[in-house]
């Protein structure tokens, strides 16, 4: 999602990430990710149930996930220590400025993750109008 923080700002939304850790947390996420938008932390994870997000023990031993920490080393990421809860699986929310939900995608297992396209899908085009581009976050 970071390389795409371009063609989404671009699009008049702006990515937040949410976390299930504490406010602490925030400075080594981002010297690890290099990610410079918005990051919440919600260690009461009201955002995770609100949004139906998966918390299981089986969605992190599902061997896709085995297969997706493979992915993600060989393009250089590493595991650092768990922050919040690691039973909790993430997921990827448009929300339009009106508070109505445009995507909604919940991760079945660590490192499931949404086709990029289909979030940029959800969005207003680029070439919209200022006005149509009200700022979504994702």
């Amino acid at each position: 999602m970071r390389d795409a923080d371009a063609e989404i700002q671009a699009r008049g939304a702006r990515t937040t990430v949410i976390s299930t850790g504490s406010p602490k947390v925030i400075p080594l996420f981002r010297e690890h990710t290099r990610f410079t938008g918005d990051i919440l932390t919600d260690p009461s994870k009201k955002v995770f149930e609100a949004a139906n997000f998966l918390r299981s023990l089986t969605g992190v031993l599902d061997p896709r996930a085995a297969l997706a920490g493979v992915r993600a080393l060989r393009q250089g990421f590493r595991q650092q220590a768990t922050q919040g809860d690691p039973w909790q699986h993430g997921g990827v929310l448009v929300v339009r400025p009106d508070g109505t939900l445009a995507y909604r995608y919940a991760s079945r297992f660590a490192g499931d993750h949404p086709e990029l396209s289909d979030i940029l899908a959800a969005l207003p085009a680029a070439s919209s109008s200022r006005e149509d581009r009200g700022g979504p976050g994702v």
